[in-house]
């Protein structure tokens, strides 16, 4: 089973997603690390896995250049993993900015549990149930 690779600073939101994440039946394990700079790290060591979800607003290493890191690794498999943005900021040239740069979701955190659950119930059927992605092997 793959992972979900959360990279969100605030450690009180990984602890909600990850209880939301329960709540919703979502049987992938979630890692969480605090900052871009674990997130690549990370990447580089573990086994890969099947979804980042990325806050954007980060101090060190914002969201952005956490994305534009992965995409430009020398690593095809790390370079071609499925990036959401899970962020605060509705902002619509904040969302343009991120789809140039190649994410492949711009999700807004929700304000209450249902909504969590939903969002991330539906981005997990997505990416491990409905698409087909390319393997490490591909």
């Amino acid at each position: 089973m793959l992972n979900i690779l959360l990279v969100d600073d605030s450690v009180t939101d990984a602890k909600l997603i990850k209880r939301f994440a329960q709540l919703a039946q979502i049987a992938n394990p979630i890692v969480h690390v605090e900052s871009g700079p674990q997130a690549l790290s990370y990447l580089e060591t573990e086994p890969l896995p099947g979804l980042v979800l990325l806050d954007i607003n980060m101090p060190v290493m914002n969201g952005h250049e956490v994305l534009q890191a992965i995409r430009g690794s020398e690593n095809p498999s790390i370079a071609r993993l499925p990036v959401v943005f899970l962020t605060t900021s509705d902002d619509p040239e904040e969302v343009a900015r991120a789809y140039s740069e190649a994410v492949n979701s711009y999700v807004v955190k929700p304000v209450d549990a249902a909504g969590f659950q939903t969002i991330l119930r539906s981005l997990t059927d997505y990416w491990f149930q409905i698409v087909r992605i390319p393997s490490s092997n591909e």
